[in-house]
This record gives structure tokens, sequence and C-alpha cells, in this order.
């Protein structure tokens, strides 16, 4: 038997859906130009209105719309792949660079973690379960509230840095950090490669014809290793940092999403398995402190 993960997806990811409507903009074929597809832009806010003239672009006008566009548009392009991935990758080697030749390594260290992770979601997205690819797998646009817990983490390093340097010497603590970074993204990596298929970064409330209940492999252990992967990646960070006041608001705000997360999942799955998931769930545990 295989799991399914149904949303083993992290906190707070948001995925906005495409705001462009295939429309015609002539009310009869004849009033439709040849060969051009229009498409309708959604108004920026409600109070703001346009003419229809002002609301369809043709394809052409559409491209040439594009164009003007900033990078990082978020559109699944090889211009934008290629620009994520490089931009991670110059994050990775600056934050090995850091960790090499500085006095506080810890950071540069967080830094190249950071960027593994959000490389190696995109890139087991692409080789386990490609047609689910879009420039949402770098987990880059992953919700407000994702980026505020980083920059609280980095807030507080650096403002202890400059009051208690003594605290941001490097000791077991750091290690202990970088352990539990290490079974994190190892575990969320395994998840995503033995679901395959199974895997979504978005929540799933239908069952598809090809959704298999997995309990195999890391799956045997945990029977939501991804969101384990991420709840030990996180607070290792923290750890890692010697950021105590951010260690204990991860653990409260981490430990409060995925009980609430696993809670509204689990009779869905429960729904599409019906007793096989019963079972599994009676047999293997999440794994993540005070959730059964």
């Amino acid at each position: 038997m295989s799991s399914t993960f149904i949303a083993d997806s992290l906190p707070g990811t948001e995925h906005i859906l495409t705001n462009f409507t295939t429309t015609y903009s002539g009310s009869t074929p004849e009033e439709q130009p040849s060969n051009s597809t229009s498409f309708r832009l959604r108004s920026p806010s409600p109070a703001t209105t346009h003419s229809p003239s002002e609301e369809f672009y043709t394809t052409r006008q559409y491209s040439r719309l594009y164009r003007d566009i900033p990078l990082l548009d978020r559109h699944h392009t090889p211009k934008n792949i290629a620009i994520y991935s490089f931009l991670i990758g110059v994050i990775f080697g600056a934050g090995i660079s850091f960790a090499l030749y500085s006095q506080i390594p810890q950071l540069g260290v967080f830094f190249a973690t950071l960027a593994v992770f959000h490389i190696l979601e995109y890139l087991l997205t692409a080789i386990v379960n490609s047609e689910k690819l879009s420039m949402d797998a770098f987990l880059i646009h992953n919700g407000l509230s994702y980026h505020v817990a980083h920059l609280a983490g980095l807030i507080e390093f650096v403002i202890e840095l400059y009051l208690f340097p003594e605290l941001k010497k490097v000791g077991w603590i750091a290690f202990l950090g970088l352990v539990l970074i290490i079974l994190g993204q190892t575990t969320r990596s395994l998840a995503m490669w033995h679901a395959k298929s199974n895997f979504s970064h978005q929540i799933v409330y239908q069952k598809h014809q090809d959704h298999e209940l997995v309990t195999t492999g890391i799956y045997s252990i945990s029977r939501h290793p991804s969101y384990f992967g991420f709840y030990y990646w996180a607070l290792g960070t923290q750890l890692l940092l010697f950021n105590p006041i951010c260690f204990f608001g991860y653990l409260v705000a981490l430990h409060r999403f995925f009980r609430d997360r696993i809670r509204n999942e689990e009779p869905l799955l429960i729904k599409f398995f019906g007793d096989d998931y019963v079972r599994y769930r009676q047999r293997v545990g999440v794994w993540i402190p005070f959730i059964k």
C-alpha cells in the first residue's frame, strides 16, 4: 500500500490563482478579431472601474504588457526559473562563504540551509511530480507569516549579538540546531520522494483517481513526515542562531498550526481511504509533541 498525503504543505502557504479570464471582446464572432484571444484583467480593487476598452487586451497587447511586468512575476517560464535558481544559489554561496570566513558562522549556515530548503522543494517536485510543477514549488511566495518569522529570527540574532555577544558563540546548542535542521530537511525530502504524485503543496479536498494511501518508507515511521520535517527544521534554525525568544515563539506557533491542520485533514483522509487510514493512524504516530 502506498499514503496520501492530502496536504503535507507548509504553514502559511498562499497560492494566488492567475487572474486572467479568457473571453471575447466582441459580442458576436464577427466582432472578434481573427487570430486573437483576449484576456480580461481583474480590477486591482473593487473601487476601481474601467471602461470595456481598458479591460480587454488582445494577445499581442497582452504580450506587450507582459514585457513591462517586473521580473519575478511568478509566471512559470525558463526566465523566472533561471532567476529564482540563480538567486537561491547566490544566497547559498554567500552563506557558505560567510560560515567559513566570519566570526559568526552560524548566520552563514542559516542562509545556506534556507537556500537548500527552497531549491530542494522545487527540484524534488520537478523530479517526482512534474505535473504539479510551478513557480510556487520554490515556496518563495510562502505567505507573509513565513517571511515575518524569518525576519524576526534575524532581528533577534542581530540585537542579541550586539547586546550579549557571548551568547552567540558557537556551542553545543548550535550543533544541536544543525542536527535538527538536517533531520528535518532529510525527512521532508524523503516524504516528497516517497509520496511522488501523491505529494502536493496544496490542500486536496477531493480524492483523485490516482491517489494512494502511502504507508511504506518514511510514512511507516511518521504519518505526516512533511510536517514533522518542517517542524524540526524550523526549530533547528532558531537553535542554530541561539534565539531563545523566537525558539519558543516558533514552538508555540508551529504546534498550534500543525495541531489544527492535522485535525482538519485527517477526517478527509478517513473519507478518502476509510478503515485503511483509521488502522494506519492507530499504528503510526506523527512524532510532533502533544499531537497524536
